[in-house]
């Protein structure tokens, strides 16, 4: 009998909540936020069920005899194994985290079931969000009937197997796809044991990277059913906005080691490469070529040498080509394959000079042939005739030849051929439509019989393409036979029946090939309105297809402008400021109609994403207004835009120093998010602006773990990569390890430059100038602010250089330069409002000076504006603010001769600071503070506030920057070494009786060992042992 289990945390769709079921009964409706831990919840049991939006879970706490509360794992029947993962302790367990979990045993379960159709070469993608793939693309191509079997290439072809990449290159009609799709057919004849075959045929609209990685990864699944699903779905996150992306390559690793993992080889066969011109496409499949397994060998055919690293695999002997000067027709072939096409012999001389003009293309030999054979009276002299008439470049020849075909056949298979070469695949439904005929299947069969240039592509038979140098010949002869206005017609049929077929990508491209713009709106729409705007992946195609579209109808249309809006920046390879007034000028467009509309939920979303894309340009104001505008607009059940724009006015309150109100305005935002949305590159901007929220607190030691969290998780998002390493910089810096603040900084700006991130890179580059100032390199650092300051446009970015160069003014004595600088800040802020935090600094720094002036009256003054701060700080939480300001109002109380309250301040920031541990603040101070210090050395009595103030005097005595830990000599001197002991074994998570065990004492005298440790050390629980232990080296 199953056991049962006590507690089950369910998702309730109609709920749109968690529910908490005790004991079977009990219900309770859980408000949690996607990052709310459950460990008050799960305190009670070792034990519960989770029934999650993603999958179930069965999930059972285990204790250890050195783990304290112990790990949960989450248990999963597969069959009849059952599976275990690690899930974490119950502060690790959030919704979030169970979710993750429950999708990903799940996704493994599936896995792990046999294949039922192992040789199924090429499955389709179920997934709702993923746009389709045109299955015949990934079909290998049927092999038309060799007349000439070409040994040489294909023992070529043999050789190249031994080699990473076979490169065909040549122009069109010299026999590339018949070569290898013959080769194929030959190997597997021969040998039952050859690689699997992966195929794409390439064509224009496979320039965009993420529709392109789609087709190879989907087609690799020849060599193993499954083979890339978990490449899949980060790949259609990969340039989804709003979150930062992965990159490509990563993505591309996990296929690489997927391929790497096969136990057979696999040959991937790209076709018509030269189609591809995106240099994205063209840098990852570099990356992919580089770090392509032994198990898998590409092979490439294409009409131009494509911009991969071949020099490179030249010099490895990784490549294999074969150009034109190897695929055209010997003197030898050319009479083999005239042998068996004709009815006569040919004289020496008559091939001599076919091969002269023909110099061995295939393609002008079998139409050469194909019109002589249309021809009653086919002889020797006919040919002779032909060949008189046959002159100059391959494309003048084509052109003769074709119309020559062409002329040959009956005129209604003269008209089909006609109409139906424009279209890029073929079927005979499609046929139909723009023919008007109702025998297209059985006319295209004849025309694959006759050798007309139609390639079979599936199978089944039911899909075709005219040979890409047949057709483009053939579209010529379509326009000067049929005209304009009839091509544009069949591609409008063509657009209809694909709409029909609810083929919408091909349908919005036949529409504007029939030049039907209004149309391919419309179907685009219902392409964007499927889905919500910000999931879309082909953002490149959706690109190309808006360009084409004029502007009247973008501003009738509030979802096109509003998604040109987004794929703008999200496309584009520059930096985001400079694209600011093309996308704003298309939400513009949206907004307007909306609001003529009166749709003002949509407006909501439009300005949801305006406040979206003005955060990334750091345009603070806009992202406000637009954020606040839209939650006014935005229904209750627009969770998710809702969602947004409360962490977009959070992060704003971080950034303005809002510490309260950022922490409530982001919890909001936590319980509206949809799990849904959950993935890592959430998850670390989640963690981002957690830190920053710690920070503020002056959570120094929580920062710093969620970000090295940040930068476990964030591997491809360079913008929360730089945010975490300049985080950690300035951390280090407060904490006076200037060694390690520069390392982070350094990597910072290196990051930083390189996602363009103006403002983070400003930061970086003001906290390298203050570590140069606290090492004594003043001139250097002045030097370096001033340079900074060059070229500096946003008022923002001015004034921290300004407020900078006029603290070191001060610092230095220079008052005069201190005042300019002042006014020059002061005349700023009547341009631009600044944030709250920097008008606190600003005014911090005018207390400064009206303090060094010296007069009574300026004292006053500071004292005023450092007691409104200091409340500000106070109801705001930021922590930092408030020890700065107390350490300015003890200098202040010190200059106005009263002693005792400038000791009470110093004594109160020294309270708060150490527990933070923040020592620049004091040390920044200078001199001065050196001295108040060593006056209230002596009425500090608490162990940690001792050391910590002697690790102060120390640094300010021999002006080095102090270690990783404060002095712990008097406090490990305080405690005896049985204590010590036991001191380990508490931050060690052990219980109690289980110390008593170990060191065979009994439990009472555990419980009173504690207790001294406890007052030794001025802590109250465990956790604030571990801190202490962790912070001052004693661990």
């Amino acid at each position: 009998m199953a056991k049962k289990v006590p507690a089950t945390l369910r998702w309730s769709a109609e709920d749109s909540h968690y529910i908490w079921q005790k004991d079977g009964n009990t219900e309770k409706r859980l408000e949690l936020s996607a990052h709310d831990t459950l460990c008050q919840l799960l305190d009670e049991y070792a034990s519960f069920s989770f029934q999650g939006q993603q999958g179930h879970l069965n999930l059972l706490k285990e204790t250890r005899v050195r783990g304290g509360d112990g790990y949960w794992y989450a248990y999963r029947r597969q069959g009849k194994r059952v599976v275990k993962k690690y899930a974490g302790r119950s502060a690790d367990l959030t919704t979030t985290r169970l979710e993750e979990l429950a999708l990903t045993m799940q996704a493994e379960s599936i896995q792990s079931e046999p294949a039922q159709e192992l040789h199924k070469p090429h499955p389709q993608p179920t997934q709702s969000q993923q746009p389709p793939l045109l299955a015949p693309k990934l079909h290998l191509p049927r092999p038309t009937a060799s007349l000439l079997a070409r040994e040489r290439l294909l023992a070529r072809l043999d050789d190249g197997l031994l080699r990473k990449l076979t490169l065909i290159q040549a122009p069109a009609g010299f026999g590339k796809t018949t070569l290898v799709s013959n080769w194929i057919e030959t190997r597997h004849k021969h040998d039952r044991s050859s690689p699997q075959v992966a195929w794409v045929a390439l064509d224009e609209g496979d320039n965009d990277p993420i529709r392109f990685w789609h087709y190879l990864i989907v087609a690799c699944q020849a060599f193993q059913p499954n083979l890339g699903e978990s490449v899949l779905p980060l790949l259609h996150i990969a340039q989804r906005p709003p979150f930062p992306h992965p990159s490509l390559e990563t993505i591309l690793t996990g296929l690489l080691n997927e391929l790497a993992d096969l136990t057979e080889r696999g040959i991937l066969v790209l076709e018509d490469y030269h189609a591809i011109h995106n240099s994205e496409i063209h840098q990852t499949m570099s990356f992919f070529l580089e770090h392509q397994p032994a198990s898998l060998h590409l092979l490439l055919m294409t009409r131009a040498e494509p911009p991969l690293p071949l020099a490179q695999l030249r010099a490895h002997d990784e490549l294999l080509e074969l150009g034109a000067s190897q695929l055209r027709f010997t003197q030898d072939e050319t009479r083999d394959f005239l042998r068996q096409t004709l009815p006569f012999p040919l004289e020496d001389s008559l091939l001599d000079l076919l091969q002269r003009r023909t110099e061995g293309w295939i393609t002008g030999l079998r139409l050469l042939t194909l019109a002589l054979q249309g021809d009653e009276a086919f002889s020797a002299h006919k040919m002779e005739q032909r060949l008189a008439n046959i002159s100059g470049s391959q494309r003048h020849i084509l052109d003769y030849l074709v119309a020559d075909v062409l002329s040959s056949q009956e005129e209604p298979l003269q008209t089909f051929l006609l109409q139906t070469t424009g279209l890029a695949r073929l079927t005979g439904s499609l046929c139909d439509t723009v023919t008007g005929r109702a025998d297209s299947t059985l006319l295209l069969e004849q025309i694959e019989r006759a050798n007309l240039f139609l390639l079979p592509i599936d199978e089944s038979g039911t899909w075709y393409r005219y040979h890409a140098l047949f057709a483009e010949a053939m579209q010529h002869e379509a326009r000067r036979r049929l005209g304009e206005e009839s091509l544009l017609a069949i591609a409008s049929k063509a657009s209809h029946w694909y709409e029909q077929h609810d083929m919408l990508y091909e349908a919005v491209e036949s529409a504007l090939g029939a030049h039907e713009v209004t149309r391919a709106a419309a179907l685009m729409t219902r392409i964007v309105e499927s889905e919500n705007i910000l999931q879309h992946q082909e953002l490149h195609t959706f690109l190309r297809w808006l360009r084409q579209f004029p502007e009247e109808i973008l501003r009738t249309s509030p979802t096109l402008s509003e998604t040109y809006a987004m794929v703008i920046p999200f496309t584009a390879h520059r930096h985001l400021s400079t694209l600011k007034p093309q996308f704003e000028k298309y939400l513009q467009m949206a907004e307007d109609r909306l609001r003529t509309l009166g749709d003002l939920p949509r407006l909501g979303e439009v300005l949801a994403l305006h406040a979206l894309l003005s955060k990334h340009v750091n345009d603070q104001a806009s992202t406000i207004c637009c954020a606040q505008e839209a939650l006014k607009l935005l229904p209750e059940e627009k969770k998710y835009w809702r969602s947004l724009a409360l962490s977009l006015l959070g992060i704003s309150a971080i950034f303005a120093g809002r510490v309260s109100e950022a922490r409530q305005l982001m919890h909001e935002a936590g319980k509206l998010k949809p799990v849904s949305y959950e993935n890592s590159y959430t998850r670390s901007s989640s963690l981002v602006q957690q830190g920053y929220l710690a920070l503020g607190a002056g959570h120094l030691e929580q920062a710093t773990l969620l970000m090295q969290q940040v930068l476990d998780i964030a591997v491809d998002d360079r913008s929360d990569q730089g945010t975490a390493l300049l985080l950690l910089a300035t951390i280090c810096y407060e904490w006076n390890r200037l060694a390690e603040a520069e390392q982070y900084i350094q990597q910072a700006y290196t990051v930083n430059t390189e996602a363009g991130d103006e403002l983070l890179c400003l930061q970086s580059a003001i906290l390298q100038a203050r570590m140069l100032y606290a090492r004594g390199e003043h001139a250097q650092a002045l030097n370096y602010l001033q340079l900074l300051a060059t070229g500096l446009a946003h008022p923002r970015f001015g004034r921290e250089v300004e407020l900078w160069l006029a603290r070191f003014a001060l610092a230095s004595g220079d008052l005069l330069a201190a005042q300019r600088r002042l006014a020059g800040l002061r005349t700023l802020a009547q341009n631009d409002s600044p944030a709250d935090i920097a008008r606190e600094q600003e005014d911090l720094l005018a207390a400064r000076l009206l303090i060094a002036q010296g007069e009574e009256e300026q004292v006053h003054k500071a004292l005023d504006i450092l007691t409104y701060w200091r409340a500000e700080a106070q109801s705001q939480t930021r922590f930092r603010s408030e020890v700065e300001i107390l350490l300015i109002m003890a200098q202040a109380y010190e200059r106005l001769r009263r002693g005792q309250e400038a000791k009470e301040a110093l004594k109160e920031a020294l309270s708060l600071a150490q527990s933070a541990g923040y020592q620049r603040l004091f040390l920044d101070e200078g001199a001065d503070m050196a001295a108040l210090l060593k006056g209230i050395a002596a009425e500090v009595r608490a162990p940690l506030q001792v050391a910590f103030l002697r690790t102060l005097l120390r640094s300010f005595t021999t002006n080095q920057p102090s270690k990783a830990t404060t002095d712990s000599d008097d406090l490990l001197k305080a405690l005896s070494t049985q204590e010590r002991r036991v001191l380990n074994l508490l931050v060690a998570g052990r219980t109690n009786p289980e110390i008593a065990s170990e060191l065979v004492v009994s439990l009472n005298t555990v419980k009173t060992q504690v207790k001294s440790i406890y007052r030794k050390l001025d802590i109250g629980s465990r956790h604030e042992a571990s801190e202490v232990a962790r912070r001052l080296g004693l661990i």
